[in-house]
């Protein structure tokens, strides 16, 4: 569960969720970090993607706005955690 919502927690349940969705594929991803390239690995496709970020979604405890992220922009993992930060930041600002 997402808890303080800094961009530190947010990069580590990315690496958490990318670890387990490459694991899910029979790739060990031991060394993944945020210049990891997520679509150069064999077998990670877009479905594979699509698991990623529901698995993410289950860990943070709140359902992602697909319609704001940019799909063609994310190349690295540090490319998707700055777009799940800016939906978190957005997300805090309209609940309060």
């Amino acid at each position: 569960m997402l808890t303080h919502g800094s961009i530190e927690e947010i990069s580590r349940l990315v690496v958490e969720t990318v670890q387990q969705s490459l694991a899910s594929l029979g790739i060990e991803a031991a060394h993944v970090d945020g210049d990891f390239q997520l679509f150069s690995v064999e077998g990670f496709d877009s479905l594979s993607f699509v698991r990623l970020l529901m698995s993410f979604e289950q860990k943070c405890g709140r359902t992602l706005d697909l319609s704001a992220i940019d799909f063609n922009s994310i190349e690295t993992i540090d490319a998707l955690v700055s777009q799940l930060y800016n939906q978190w930041i957005e997300y805090l600002t309209n609940t309060q």
